[in-house]
């Protein structure tokens, strides 16, 4: 924020008092500034706005005004052309007070130091809101996951104004191997606050190796082009299984706790699961609107950093620095700290105003062990359903019964999600992002009798089982490519539901 002062002066008179009045001892000067704050509300970023603010000497006798500064911010620049300035009683000056916006909210103090003995310095509260296009590609980054030589995958990309101001998008293109830009808006485009539009980026794999592509947007954000990365993974295989638990929604309302194993091995979990966060925000966000996240990894069940909800800036990099947080004694243990979080919501509480009795609430435990809590899992899950009894609790975790070679076997966990109505999903597999989109999905959709497939199966090859169990009672829509349960059959909330194939594209 720039501030200028212009001084403007009522008179010039130069009041000399005689020495030999004995009442010159009860004369002094008195500043009186009128308003005593300027607030400049909002002001578009790139304009300025302009308030005078007068300086008046109510006393009865010379007034000198000594300086001029702001205090508070770095923001606030710029002082008086000529001092000191010589107010003879009864006389004013007017400082002009200009506002240029930096950020979005600013604050300060005009301190003005003058002669007046009662207030050698009178300060003025100074506040101003700018208002700023700011452009938010979700999800960032995105993770294809594998993809088999010969299939096209797609990702579809929102490119929100999350700012005050109007975003004006002049140009969206795309850069990587094996990616394509197949749609994007028409150019140029405005957002308002809180609109958006996306950009449909298809990856085919050209070889069996990893990719990055890039999406890059030219906007006014007075950062600069805003881009967001893709990556994918070429694999060579025909077969293919996915997997979904059906969910229990729809709700107004979720809070959502996830505990993270801070043990050594957990190291690349704990990367996979930042850099797909945005993923599983982005797919919360299509079926909820409020959401509470928090990360709890210490002994004492406090969070770490901060609660996140939609509202909140960098929400991706706040929850990053929280993943790899302190760790005790129950690091393995996350049915045990997750309670410890959800009995700490209370006033005065660490994670204070955390938890909504009107909400649905999610414990999510990633864990490489199994779970090692001094309690059985069903001894944890009753007091957890006490504490929250909207409570459903999913994990990523190792494989049941056989874990694999970076993680044992999950167990507790997997029980804990399948008495709660929750998804367990593998810490073993590589896509992530379908990971996080899975359990947006559980967390926070309505029961649905169709379920997308990521890839069109071969003739004939389609087999769909329900809670292990094979059944026949769903038809095969090609033209969306996904199954569609029949009216009676739809799954019941925290099904799970596997369906395998041969790969219609895959390499035979």
């Amino acid at each position: 924020m720039l501030l200028f002062f212009f001084l403007f002066a009522c008179d010039n008179n130069d009041y000399t008092l005689d020495p030999n009045v004995e009442q010159q001892a009860t004369w002094a000067p008195e500043l009186t500034v009128e308003p005593t704050s300027l607030d400049f509300g909002a002001v578009l970023h790139d304009t300025t706005s302009t308030l005078p603010l007068t300086l008046s000497n109510t006393g009865n006798a010379r007034l000198e005004v000594t300086s001029v500064a702001v205090e508070g911010s770095d923001s606030f620049l710029g002082s008086p052309t000529s001092l000191p300035l010589a107010l003879a009683p009864g006389e004013s000056a007017t400082l002009d007070v200009v506002y240029a916006p930096h950020a979005e909210n600013e604050a300060g103090d005009l301190v003005i130091a003058t002669s007046d003995p009662g207030h050698p310095k009178t300060w003025v509260e100074l506040a101003g809101t700018g208002l700023f296009p700011i452009l938010d590609i979700r999800p960032n980054p995105y993770n294809f996951g594998e993809v088999p030589l010969g299939c096209t995958y797609y990702a579809e990309l929102d490119m929100k104004n999350v700012g005050s101001a109007d975003l004006e998008v002049t140009d969206v293109a795309h850069a990587g191997v094996g990616f394509e830009l197949i749609s994007k808006p028409v150019l140029p485009l405005t957002l308002a606050p809180g609109d958006k539009t996306s950009a449909m980026v298809a990856f085919t794999p050209p070889d069996l190796a990893s990719f990055m592509g890039s999406l890059w947007v030219t906007t006014n954000d007075v950062s600069g082009t805003g881009y967001a990365t893709q990556t994918a993974t070429g694999a060579n295989f025909t077969d293919f299984t996915d997997e979904f638990w059906q969910a229990n929604g729809p709700w107004d309302a979720t809070d959502i706790v996830f505990t993270v194993d801070q043990s050594g091995s957990m190291v690349d979990d704990q990367e996979n699961l930042k850099s797909n966060f945005t993923q599983f925000t982005a797919t919360l966000e299509d079926f909820i609107a409020d959401w509470h996240i928090m990360v709890v990894t210490d002994d004492d069940g406090c969070l770490n950093e901060m609660i996140l909800d939609p509202s909140v800036r960098h929400a991706d990099e706040i929850f990053a620095l929280a993943v790899q947080g302190p760790s005790g004694y129950d690091t393995e243990a996350g049915l045990t700290l997750g309670y410890r979080a959800l009995t700490q919501t209370g006033k005065g509480d660490c994670n204070e105003g955390f938890l909504r009795t009107d909400a649905k609430t999610m414990l999510i435990n990633v864990s490489d062990e199994p779970e090692q809590s001094a309690w059985s899992w069903e001894e944890m899950v009753a007091s957890i359903l006490e504490v929250a009894p909207n409570a459903s609790i999913s994990a990523i975790a190792g494989d049941v019964p056989a874990g694999c070679a970076s993680a044992e076997p999950g167990t507790g966990y997997y029980e804990a999600s399948v008495a709660t109505g929750g998804a367990f999903l593998s810490i073993c597999a590589s896509d992530w992002g379908s990971k996080l989109r899975t359990l947006a999905w559980v967390t926070g959709a309505a029961p649905t009798d169709t379920s997308p497939l990521p890839s069109p199966p071969e003739d004939g090859t389609l087999r769909v089982f329900i809670n292990d169990n094979e059944v026949y009672t769903y038809t095969f829509d090609a033209s969306t490519n996904a199954v569609v349960f029949w009216g009676d059959a739809v799954p019941v909330p925290g099904s799970h539901i596997v369906a395998t194939y041969g790969l219609g594209c895959g390499l035979l």
